[in-house]
């Protein structure tokens, strides 16, 4: 409770600075948020000081992380507070259970922030990274807590998915049968060569009987978030590992569900009734080429690399 206090009186103190600092700047910082904070209305201070936060030149953003980074103290002990008083309704093991069975439920993303701080507590780092995950990607968060919630699943998806040990608790061990080879595992646990071979450390793509093999079964999907320009690689809708990426000009990138059906390495462009192999100055597809199913609606649809880097977070391709 004392810590709690200090905490308090510290972040009021660092707003009436910040006040008087941006008063003499001639830009005063509006009083609404000392109300939100003293009203214990945190997440109207948070959206108040993200939105600030947007607005600022980068010169000016240190002040507004500095007030964030003291706020988000605040509310955590307020709120270990009050789950002292108030335990939740639900157990640790059926909050586990909501978020594995359906990760973009609403029960899920109820229990999703619960879930990762009681993790944390108790160093469970499977939990931590799928609470996180739906934290990270399915609810509305300050792009400041993003930010960090992104670089811990970065760590921990590396840990517990790409990492060539076998102490994670989703890997299971295949042993190499007679007649097996490292596509057809990959089409048996819904995953691709290339991944199999990245969590074995693996140099060349030979098998032999009686290797024990870590596999991680599927299925993994892609999520793209166009207001973002970001590619999210997921793992049962969980995170894994992030991208930044272009879009098509004129909002040329459709919307939907689509499964990919093709996948190239050095791709050969067809565009407007003309053939462009790899290589050639107008083949912009770069070394990977992801087609997806054609449907009714759209044909020829895919994600591609890029041999204009500068075009990444942009919406210029063809």
């Amino acid at each position: 409770m004392r810590k709690w206090v200090v905490l308090f009186l510290l972040l009021l103190g660092s707003l009436y600075y910040y006040r008087f600092v941006y008063a003499k700047r001639g830009e005063d910082l509006p009083q609404i948020f000392s109300r939100f904070f003293e009203q214990r209305e945190y997440e109207k201070a948070k959206s108040f000081l993200k939105q600030k936060w947007e607005e600022a030149s980068p010169e000016k953003r240190e002040a507004y992380e500095k007030l964030w980074k003291i706020l988000q103290k605040v509310e955590k002990k307020a709120s270990l507070a009050l789950q002292g008083e108030k335990k939740p309704s639900y157990s640790y093991e059926q909050a586990k259970q909501w978020l594995f069975q359906n990760p973009k439920g609403e029960k899920a993303k109820e229990v999703a922030l619960w879930l990762a701080e009681e993790a944390k507590k108790r160093k469970d780092k499977l939990v931590r990274w799928a609470a996180l995950s739906v934290c990270y990607l399915y609810t509305k968060a300050a792009s400041y807590q993003k930010k960090q919630w992104q670089k811990e699943l970065d760590e921990l998806s590396q840990e517990l998915l790409l990492s060539p040990s076998f102490s994670s608790p989703l890997v299971k061990i295949h042993v190499v049968k007679k007649g097996e080879y490292l596509s057809r595992l990959a089409r048996k646990y819904r995953c691709t060569w290339e991944f199999l071979m990245q969590i074995n450390g693996m140099k060349k793509p030979y098998v032999w009987i009686g290797q024990k093999l870590k596999v991680i079964p599927g299925p993994f999907e892609i999520l793209v978030r166009k207001r973002e320009y970001r590619l999210y690689v997921l793992w049962r809708g969980f995170y894994v590992c992030q991208y930044p990426v272009g879009l098509g000009k004129d909002n040329g990138t459709p919307e939907g569900t689509f499964v990919i059906a093709t996948k190239q390495k050095n791709p050969t462009w067809y565009w407007k009734g003309r053939k462009y192999p790899f290589g050639h100055p107008k083949n912009i597809l770069g070394t990977r080429w992801l087609g997806f199913r054609n449907t009714e609606k759209y044909q020829g649809y895919g994600i591609h690399g890029t041999k204009f880097p500068e075009s990444i977070g942009k919406s210029e391709s063809s």
